[in-house]
């Protein structure tokens, strides 16, 4: 299964759930969808693909200040911090800032070495937090100082892929309004973020 998966450009993970089924899978790289028949193996029903664990909306009868990130107790019946952002409540609960995103609001228990605690927020602070884009994509635009060669990327991961300079150097040169120049002083570019 592995080798085939690799053969066509795909998952044998999703080679594996349609081998199950009655569906074809859809093969990108060849522009063709096929049934997948592994000796053995009886089908049955469609394909479910797995999705995000979706836990239900927290409830409770607290007051939860607006525009703070509550920590609650387990039983729901007090507050027993609350912090200006998902960092600093993650930071007293010690657990990662990505533990108390996907589980504010939600009716999930999160274990912490302080104890087990909900984290919380007010309707408008919580439809913000689900609308964040951690890391929206700004368009980059590079100038080659060698070639005078202007070139507009979406993203800054997209220019540094293209000209192979990583991100954080991109980052330094924008901030600063400095001009990148590599090593062996063969490439050097100016960055410019729209």
């Amino acid at each position: 299964m592995r080798e085939a998966a690799v053969a066509m450009k795909t998952n044998h993970q999703l080679l594996s759930r349609y081998a199950k089924s009655v569906d074809c899978v859809d093969i990108e790289c060849l522009g063709i969808k096929i049934s997948v028949h592994v000796r053995g193996v009886v089908k049955e029903g469609r394909v479910v693909h797995p999705g995000a664990k979706i836990h239900p909306r927290l409830i409770h009868d607290l007051t939860l200040p607006l525009g703070l990130i509550s920590v609650l107790d387990s039983t729901l019946t007090s507050i027993v911090g609350s912090h200006n952002s998902m960092y600093a409540a993650a930071k007293w609960a010690e657990v990662r800032p990505i533990e108390v995103r996907r589980y504010v609001g939600t009716h999930y228990l999160v274990s912490t070495k302080r104890g087990e605690f909900y984290f919380d927020t007010d309707d408008t602070t919580l439809s913000s937090i689900y609308n964040n884009k951690p890391h929206e994509e700004k368009p980059v635009d590079v100038l080659d100082l060698n070639t005078g060669k202007l070139t507009s990327y979406t993203s800054l991961t997209q220019a540094s892929k293209a000209i192979n300079i990583h991100q954080e150097f991109i980052v330094k040169h924008i901030v600063s309004k400095t001009i990148f120049s590599s090593m062996d002083g063969l490439r050097k570019y100016r960055f410019i973020s729209k």
